[in-house]
């Protein structure tokens, strides 16, 4: 049974928007981290951001960690009381997250997710890991997609994300790192019953990240959320 699964779509947006802000995805490195053993580190870009969840008139604020290799990520959000909010790990296709206070999980394809968006256009094709590894180009994505660039900031650009039919709005911006560009902040809301606001606070391109970051084991006796 679902329990409030706005609140659940609104960290779930979060991860996916926030799954690419390292480097392109490489097949050919695919669960490189099943190789490690969980003191071993690994080179990962490493991000913290300071987020709020906004819904019927309240606000929730959390912590958002995010560690990524070329191939996989892993996120965990925090109150600011050190409270955990969630866990997660994402791959280019597939998305996994743990809400320890509920025990309950979502474990999704990305595909199959957006679908849950209440969209009446069609979507598809929307590689949502383009938004990330450099700034977006208008002509690079999936039927239904448009992208609307904001260059009067050269060194903030700002792009807003939509789709047809669709009552989701993305905005983005950007600054140059050492990687290149990435997110700086990004906005999400869907219609006017929630909205979802992400401001990086930390960066670093080069950080050695224990490879039971990367791990996400569920317990056995979590209740699965379906849309």
């Amino acid at each position: 049974m679902v329990r409030d699964f706005k609140t659940y779509l609104s960290f779930w947006v979060v991860a996916i928007l926030i799954a690419g802000c390292g480097p392109k995805y490489n097949p050919s490195t695919s669960d490189e981290t099943r190789a490690y053993a969980d003191g071993d580190k690994i080179l990962s870009e490493a991000y913290l951001f300071d987020a709020k969840l906004k819904r019927e008139g309240k606000v929730n604020s959390f912590r958002l960690e995010i560690f990524q290799t070329d191939s996989v990520l892993s996120l965990g959000g925090r109150g600011y009381l050190g409270k955990g909010v969630l866990k997660g790990r994402v791959t280019p296709d597939s998305l996994l997250v743990y809400f320890p206070t509920r025990n309950e999980y979502v474990e999704e394809g990305i595909d199959d997710f957006l679908s849950t968006l209440d969209c009446a256009g069609g979507v598809t094709g929307f590689n949502i890991l383009n938004l990330f590894s450099d700034l977006p180009d208008p002509e690079g994505f999936g039927e239904g997609i448009n992208i609307y660039p904001d260059y009067n900031d050269g060194k903030e650009p700002f792009f807003e994300v939509t789709a047809d039919g669709c009552p989701w709005l993305m905005e983005l911006t950007y600054d140059r790192t050492d990687s290149g560009w990435r997110i700086k902040k990004l906005n999400f809301t869907y219609g006017e019953e929630l909205s979802v606001e992400a401001r990086r606070r930390e960066y670093r391109a080069k950080a050695g990240v224990k490879s039971g970051k990367y791990r996400l084991e569920v317990p056995r006796h979590a209740i699965k959320i379906k849309p």
